[in-house]
């Protein structure tokens, strides 16, 4: 996984992190700070492999569009 930043710190539900990378920001809020971070991770990686789907995609279809 790339570099990521974490912020974590008091919420209304308890604690909140907030979890950067690669031009995605997620954030978690949670009433203990580990089921935060967990969530967030878990929000970031699937955003993350959403986006690189949606990459591929890309790539894909300009090379299809390219074939006469």
């Amino acid at each position: 996984m790339s570099a990521f930043t974490s912020i974590t710190g008091p919420g209304p539900l308890g604690h909140v992190v907030t979890l950067r990378a690669r031009d995605v920001e997620v954030e978690s809020h949670a009433p203990t700070r580990q089921t935060a971070e967990e969530d967030a991770a878990l929000a970031l990686t699937r955003e993350l492999r959403r986006q690189d789907l949606v990459s591929a995609r890309r790539v894909h279809r300009s090379l299809s569009r390219r074939r006469p």
